[in-house]
């Protein structure tokens, strides 16, 4: 295992609900389960027929949701969220995943919009902080960057990803001084965090990629360039890093679960 970041999400999931002794799993705990298990082809099927049973099951639309997106079908995942707004106007989380949804196609005033909206029904709602501090960190919007990734660090001063994004915020507004202490302060806190900035394009130095995160049509296109192993894959050039290492895992989901590029990325910043 590498580390603590690829076991800490921000997408409010749910957890599996164990039976009681001679009761068998619903259609949705088990969708919950196998979300939680990460299989991913058996939570889709357990959520659908959950919600054919029960077309008002927020939750389970949620959990599909959260399900496409970390395959990286982010279409389906923008519908299935918007379903459980429609049913619940007060699920932040709902809000938050779209807006990952969004921010993923490229559609940053959308994703801007909904990660606004999932902060303002719950503060408290890390994900959303990062996810909206990302997306000004892609539009060059370092200002908004700071404020946003600073209103997180007040509900945690721990929260590292909130530490390195405004660490990286103030390095391209010159401040150096102030960039280095974000910086080191995240490294302290979860060693290897720069890789998960990698994931979206975002390095050390503070240069962003723009790179293309949506999900291609055809995921066996990519299978040469990204069955290689961890080390191969940082020969290649720095998009492709970003980009080979989110199709693999959405062509083959339980591909590689000890890796930390796919996992970081879709727990911490996305579903």
């Amino acid at each position: 295992m590498r580390g603590p970041l690829i076991f800490i999400l921000v997408a409010g999931l749910g957890l599996a609900l164990a039976p009681a002794p001679g009761f068998a799993l619903t259609a949705a705990q088990k969708c919950s389960r196998n979300l939680d298990q990460d299989n991913y082809s058996a939570a889709i099927a357990d959520c659908t027929q959950a919600i054919k049973q029960n077309p008002k099951d927020s939750v389970s639309y949620r959990n599909r949701c959260s399900t496409y997106g970390r395959q990286g079908n982010y279409s389906a995942a923008i519908a299935d969220c918007t379903q459980v707004i429609a049913l619940d106007p007060n699920d932040d989380t709902a809000y938050k995943n779209r807006c990952s949804a969004y921010s993923q196609q490229g559609n940053y005033s959308a994703a801007a919009t909904d990660c606004t909206q999932a902060i303002t029904l719950n503060p408290k709602n890390q994900g959303a902080y990062l996810s909206l501090g990302l997306v000004d960190l892609r539009l060059s919007r370092f200002d908004n960057a700071i404020a946003v990734f600073s209103a997180a660090l007040k509900n945690n001063p721990q929260y590292a990803f909130a530490l390195y994004g405004r660490g990286i915020a103030k390095l391209r507004i010159g401040d150096r001084v102030g960039s280095q202490a974000d910086i080191a302060a995240a490294v302290a806190i979860t060693h290897d965090i720069a890789e998960g900035f990698l994931v979206v394009g975002i390095h050390p130095d503070g240069t962003i990629d723009n790179v293309s995160l949506s999900a291609p049509a055809d995921f066996s296109a990519n299978q040469a360039l990204c069955n290689g192993t961890r080390a191969a894959l940082k020969l290649l050039d720095r998009p492709r890093i970003s980009l080979c290492s989110i199709r693999a895992t959405a062509e083959d989901p339980d591909r590689d679960k000890s890796g930390p590029h796919h996992r970081i990325y879709m727990t911490k910043v996305g579903f």
